[in-house]
C-alpha cells in the first residue's frame, strides 16, 4: 500500500520588479523493508518555475551499497510528470543492482506522489525545468552529509531543520536522523569543522 506523510510550506515575495515564491514539498514513507523520503523545492521567479528534488532511499538490506545519482530534465514538465518520470529513470538506471527491488519501490512511491499532486494539488502542479539527486544512503553517508550541512548553516537551526536541509527526512538504517544530527553537532563542538566529515563521523561511531 502506497502513501506516507506529505507536508508543504513556503513563502512569497513581491515588489515592483520581482515576483518570487519558494515552496518545499516533503513526502516521507517508512515501511518494514525500506524508507523513502522526497524533498522538492519549487521555485518561481518572474513566472519561470524550477523544481529541485532530492530522493533518499534507505533499504533495510545488508547487500545495499551507498550510491548517488543526479538526474537533469532537459524539457519542461509539470510537477506530477516530474515525479512520474523520475521514478521511471531511477528504476531503469538501477535495475541491474542487487537491491534493484528498492528502486522499484521508490518508483511506486513517486508514482503515487505524482497522482496526489495531479488530483489534489493543482495549484502547485506547475510546469518547469527540473533536476534531481538521489541517495541510497547508510548511517555513515548520512553522518557525512549532515556534517557538511551543519558546518555550512550551523547547528542553531535545530536538528529537524538540519535533516530537512540534508534531504534526510526519514530514519537511516533504523536510526533517527535527528539522533545522528545531534551526535554530529556535539562532535563539531568537540573537534570543529576543520577536522573533516570522515574523521568526525568515525569518532562518533557512524563510519
Amino acid at each position: 500500500m502506497m502513501g506516507g506523510i506529505l507536508l508543504l510550506w513556503g513563502l512569497k515575495m513581491f515588489n515592483r520588479t520581482l515576483s518570487y515564491s519558494s515552496y518545499v514539498l516533503s513526502y516521507q514513507v517508512e515501511k518494514q523493508q525500506y524508507n523513502v523520503s522526497v524533498l522538492t523545492r519549487i521555485i518561481s521567479v518572474n513566472g519561470t518555475d524550477l523544481f529541485m528534488t532530492m530522493v533518499n532511499i534507505g533499504p533495510r538490506d545488508s547487500k545495499a551499497q551507498p550510491v548517488a545519482d543526479i538526474v537533469f530534465f532537459t524539457n519542461k514538465t509539470n510537477l506530477a510528470e516530474h515525479y512520474r518520470l523520475l521514478g521511471k529513470v531511477l528504476n531503469e538506471v538501477r535495475k541491474g543492482d542487487e537491491t534493484s527491488w528498492v528502486w522499484n519501490k521508490a518508483k511506486n512511491e513517486l508514482s503515487y506522489l505524482s497522482r496526489v499532486v495531479e488530483r489534489e494539488m493543482g495549484e502547485y502542479n506547475v510546469e518547469g525545468y527540473a533536476a534531481a539527486t538521489t541517495m541510497d544512503i547508510d548511517a555513515c553517508g548520512a553522518c557525512k552529509v549532515l556534517f557538511e550541512v551543519a558546518c555550512a548553516v550551523g547547528c542553531g537551526v535545530g536538528m529537524a531543520t538540519l535533516c530537512i536541509l540534508a534531504g534526510l527526512t526519514t530514519g537511516v538504517g533504523g536510526i533517527a536522523c535527528a539522533a545522528i544530527a545531534a551526535a554530529v553537532c556535539w562532535a563539531i563542538g568537540e573537534y570543529g569543522c576543520d577536522s573533516g566529515a570522515g574523521y568526525v563521523c568515525t569518532q562518533i561511531g557512524y563510519c
